[in-house]
């Protein structure tokens, strides 16, 4: 509020579903690397079509219903099929291991809170803080781990 002026300090509503659009990016280039090391570029050139479509479709209908936010609701629609296309269709090749019950758990814990924090509701900042926390208590072996591996590099 005191850096930037009143219009461009409203565009903090948008940023919590951005960031969750921007996870399921990461989440599609990552398995993306996988389908270029078999060279099963089809896949990666369907699902990217698929997940264009879908984005200027969603964009077009949300926009309507929901405003600007309906752009952020588009984007993270669309990636989130592009990631499960990939997802399934690589998963029907190779064995995967990467999304546990676990990192699922803390996903949807995750678009609860960006979802939340992007209406304008009063319980937003609990329900957020209680969502913290569960994902702290979630990954709490594997932030010891990580408090114990810096302690022993830096010699505390």
């Amino acid at each position: 509020k005191l850096l930037f002026s009143k219009e461009y300090f409203m565009g903090w509503i948008y940023v919590p579903i951005l960031i969750l659009a921007s996870v399921f990016s990461n989440f599609s280039a990552y398995l993306a690397s996988f389908f270029r090391t078999i060279k099963s570029t089809k896949t990666l050139f369907k699902s990217t079509v698929i997940g264009a479509i879908l984005n200027i479709l969603f964009n077009v209908l949300l926009i309507v219903v929901f405003g600007p936010i309906g752009a952020a609701y588009a984007t993270v629609i669309s990636f989130f099929v592009v990631f499960l296309i990939r997802y399934f269709s690589l998963k029907k090749v190779i064995k995967l291991n990467c999304f546990t019950t676990k990192s699922i758990f803390v996903l949807i814990l995750i678009t609860i809170q960006s979802i939340l924090m992007s209406l304008n509701v009063s319980i937003k900042y609990i329900v957020s803080s209680i969502i913290i926390a569960s994902i702290i208590c979630v990954f709490v072996k594997e932030i010891k781990q990580v408090i114990l591996s810096i302690a022993q590099k830096s010699n505390l």
